[in-house]
Protein backbone atom coordinates (compact mmCIF):
# COMPACT_ATOMS: atom_id res chain seq x y z
CA UNK A 1 0.00 0.00 0.00
CA UNK A 2 2.92 2.35 0.59
CA UNK A 3 3.39 2.87 -3.15
CA UNK A 4 -0.01 4.64 -3.19
CA UNK A 5 1.03 7.07 -0.41
CA UNK A 6 1.83 10.64 -1.37
CA UNK A 7 0.21 13.74 -2.81
CA UNK A 8 -1.64 13.27 -6.08
CA UNK A 9 -3.02 15.92 -8.42
CA UNK A 10 -6.28 15.06 -10.19
CA UNK A 11 -5.97 16.16 -13.81
CA UNK A 12 -8.49 17.03 -16.53
CA UNK A 13 -7.37 18.45 -19.87
CA UNK A 14 -3.83 18.87 -18.46
CA UNK A 15 -5.05 21.05 -15.55
CA UNK A 16 -5.25 20.19 -11.85
CA UNK A 17 -8.76 20.40 -10.42
CA UNK A 18 -8.25 18.56 -7.11
CA UNK A 19 -5.48 17.21 -4.89
CA UNK A 20 -5.49 14.04 -2.80
CA UNK A 21 -3.06 13.24 0.00
CA UNK A 22 -2.64 9.64 1.18
CA UNK A 23 -0.52 8.88 4.25
CA UNK A 24 0.64 5.40 5.28
CA UNK A 25 -0.13 4.54 8.91
CA UNK A 26 0.91 0.96 9.59
CA UNK A 27 -0.83 -1.21 7.01
CA UNK A 28 -3.54 1.40 6.32
CA UNK A 29 -3.73 4.61 4.32
CA UNK A 30 -5.57 7.68 5.53
CA UNK A 31 -5.98 10.99 3.84
CA UNK A 32 -8.15 13.66 2.33
CA UNK A 33 -8.95 15.26 -0.98
CA UNK A 34 -9.78 18.79 -1.97
CA UNK A 35 -13.28 19.07 -3.32
CA UNK A 36 -13.89 19.16 -7.03
CA UNK A 37 -16.90 19.51 -9.27
CA UNK A 38 -17.25 16.93 -12.05
CA UNK A 39 -19.86 16.80 -14.81
CA UNK A 40 -20.38 13.68 -16.92
CA UNK A 41 -21.73 13.40 -20.45
CA UNK A 42 -24.39 10.89 -21.53
CA UNK A 43 -21.71 8.17 -21.92
CA UNK A 44 -20.37 8.65 -18.39
CA UNK A 45 -17.24 10.53 -19.51
CA UNK A 46 -16.03 13.64 -17.72
CA UNK A 47 -17.04 16.70 -19.71
CA UNK A 48 -16.11 19.33 -17.10
CA UNK A 49 -13.95 19.30 -13.98
CA UNK A 50 -13.20 22.25 -11.71
CA UNK A 51 -11.99 22.96 -8.19
CA UNK A 52 -14.50 23.53 -5.38
CA UNK A 53 -14.10 24.80 -1.83
CA UNK A 54 -13.41 22.47 1.08
CA UNK A 55 -11.90 19.06 1.69
CA UNK A 56 -13.33 15.57 2.11
CA UNK A 57 -11.76 12.90 4.33
CA UNK A 58 -10.88 9.47 3.00
CA UNK A 59 -12.33 7.24 5.69
CA UNK A 60 -11.40 3.78 4.40
CA UNK A 61 -8.91 2.20 1.99
CA UNK A 62 -8.68 -1.42 0.86
CA UNK A 63 -6.25 -3.13 -1.49
CA UNK A 64 -8.09 -5.39 -3.95
CA UNK A 65 -6.47 -7.13 -6.96
CA UNK A 66 -3.72 -4.49 -7.16
CA UNK A 67 -6.22 -1.61 -6.99
CA UNK A 68 -6.65 0.70 -4.04
CA UNK A 69 -10.33 1.16 -3.20
CA UNK A 70 -10.96 4.50 -1.47
CA UNK A 71 -14.07 5.59 0.39
CA UNK A 72 -14.52 9.35 0.75
CA UNK A 73 -17.24 10.65 3.07
CA UNK A 74 -18.57 14.20 3.06
CA UNK A 75 -21.36 14.42 5.62
CA UNK A 76 -23.86 11.77 4.56
CA UNK A 77 -22.47 11.54 1.01
CA UNK A 78 -20.13 8.60 0.34
CA UNK A 79 -18.17 8.12 -2.88
CA UNK A 80 -15.97 5.14 -3.76
CA UNK A 81 -13.04 5.27 -6.16
CA UNK A 82 -10.59 2.68 -7.46
CA UNK A 83 -6.98 3.76 -7.98
CA UNK A 84 -4.56 1.85 -10.20
CA UNK A 85 -0.84 2.66 -10.36
CA UNK A 86 0.60 2.97 -13.88
CA UNK A 87 4.09 3.98 -12.66
CA UNK A 88 5.56 5.28 -9.38
CA UNK A 89 4.30 8.79 -10.24
CA UNK A 90 1.23 8.16 -12.42
CA UNK A 91 -2.12 6.53 -11.65
CA UNK A 92 -5.71 6.25 -12.87
CA UNK A 93 -8.76 6.86 -10.73
CA UNK A 94 -12.26 5.60 -11.54
CA UNK A 95 -15.60 5.86 -9.81
CA UNK A 96 -16.26 2.51 -8.12
CA UNK A 97 -19.16 0.61 -6.62
CA UNK A 98 -22.89 0.43 -7.25
CA UNK A 99 -24.13 3.10 -9.63
CA UNK A 100 -20.66 4.14 -10.80
CA UNK A 101 -20.38 4.95 -14.51
CA UNK A 102 -18.57 2.05 -16.18
CA UNK A 103 -17.94 3.48 -19.64
CA UNK A 104 -16.17 6.65 -18.57
CA UNK A 105 -12.49 7.41 -18.96
CA UNK A 106 -10.38 7.37 -15.81
CA UNK A 107 -9.17 10.50 -14.06
CA UNK A 108 -5.41 10.92 -14.52
CA UNK A 109 -3.47 11.26 -11.25
CA UNK A 110 0.03 12.72 -11.10
CA UNK A 111 2.09 12.20 -7.95
CA UNK A 112 3.73 15.43 -6.86
CA UNK A 113 5.20 14.37 -3.52
CA UNK A 114 6.05 11.24 -1.58
CA UNK A 115 8.38 10.17 1.21
CA UNK A 116 10.80 8.86 0.15
CA UNK A 117 10.74 10.73 -3.18
CA UNK A 118 9.83 8.67 -6.24
CA UNK A 119 11.58 8.96 -9.58
CA UNK A 120 9.61 10.70 -12.31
Amino acid sequence: MRSFAGTWNWMFEEKRFATMTLTAEGDQLTGSMTNGHIELDELGRISLASAAQGTTPIVKTTLQNGMLILLAKDGEDETEFSMTLLSPSLAELRFYGDGAPQSGRPIRLEKVWSEPPVPK
